[in-house]
């Protein structure tokens, strides 16, 4: 089985693209995953918060972490991801 996958930028390129012209380009197979896990300031995970990652690739997941307060993305490309937690003021939490 294979996958197929078209990026948000390559959207426009194959809209404009000639007819013949090669457009889908093969996605390496260096992926890797990430995982954000919210604990408050006893260590305690805070379930349900509602989170948001930019992913490498530039894709936003959004969504509520869940009851041992993580989310997690697999097979992903590698790169930094951007971590906001919408409804938490940006002063009240910070990076491990």
């Amino acid at each position: 089985m294979a996958m197929l996958t078209i990026r948000h930028n390559q959207i426009q390129q194959m809209a404009q693209a000639s007819p013949g012209r090669q457009m889908i380009m093969p996605c390496n197979d260096n992926k890797t995953w990430v995982e954000v896990r919210l604990v408050d300031q006893n260590d305690v995970p805070v379930p349900d918060a509602r989170y948001q990652v930019q992913l490498p690739d530039g894709s936003i997941m959004e969504g509520s972490l869940d009851s041992m307060g993580a989310v997690r993305f697999d097979s992903i490309v590698a790169g930094t991801c951007k971590v906001t937690f919408p409804e938490i003021h940006s002063t009240e939490w910070h990076t491990a």
